[in-house]
C-alpha cells in the first residue's frame, strides 16, 4: 500500500466517522466533489494543501495522517 492509498482511506475513515457524504465534504472544506472521488479511490495523489483543507473539517491536526499511513520504522 501506497501512502496516497493509505491516507485515502484514512481521508474515507474519517468521513464516515464524522457521517459526511462525499458533497458534504466537498462543501465544507473546498476540495472539488470530482477530486475527493478520484482520491479517495486512489486515481490521483493527494497534495498537502487538500490534507490540510480536509483535517480543518475533521478537527484533527494534518500530522495525524501521517501517523495513520506511514509504516512503523522497527
Amino acid at each position: 500500500m501506497d501512502i496516497n492509498e493509505a491516507t485515502a482511506k484514512a481521508i474515507a475513515a474519517e468521513r464516515s466517522a464524522a457521517g459526511l457524504t462525499i458533497k458534504d465534504l466537498s462543501e465544507k472544506s473546498g476540495v472539488p466533489e470530482r477530486t475527493l472521488i478520484r482520491m479517495l479511490k486512489n486515481e490521483r495523489d493527494i497534495k498537502v494543501t487538500q490534507i490540510a483543507q480536509l483535517s480543518e473539517v475533521f478537527g484533527i491536526n494534518p500530522v495525524s495522517y501521517t501517523h495513520l499511513t506511514l509504516p512503523t520504522i522497527a
